[in-house]
């Protein structure tokens, strides 16, 4: 198995690409609403904490949660400049995630082609 370096605000941490861990960590970070905004919103370009907070209506330490939550899950990366934390999506974390739903697309894939030669026949 593969190691990847996941960022948090705890620090790195090695996991395998498909550890249950990290991917209870994904899907915990994945159920929230406001995560899964912060991601579509950071898809188009990068925010600052304070952006997203103000966009959610959300406090610093609100936002920062949230955002700790999508870090340790290695969707999103947090950069100091200066003063301001800049965010982006991190595309190694979000390519585990489409790598993850891939093998269970290729398995339902493969049964409806199953049902699909049965009604045929």
């Amino acid at each position: 198995m593969k190691a990847g370096i996941i960022t948090s605000t705890n620090g790195p941490r090695n996991l395998p690409a498909e550890n249950n861990e990290y991917l209870d960590d994904v899907f915990f970070a994945l159920s929230d609403q406001t995560r899964r905004g912060v991601l579509k919103k950071l898809r188009h370009d990068e925010a600052s904490v304070s952006e997203l907070a103000e966009a959610y209506a959300l406090t610093l330490p609100g936002m920062l949660k949230h955002l700790g939550i999508l870090s340790r899950a290695g969707l999103v990366r947090m950069e100091k400049d200066g003063r301001v934390r800049r965010c982006s999506i991190d595309p190694k974390g979000m390519e585990r995630v489409a790598k993850y739903v891939e093998e269970y697309q290729a398995f339902w894939s493969e049964q409806f082609d199953r049902i699909e030669s049965y009604l045929k026949k």
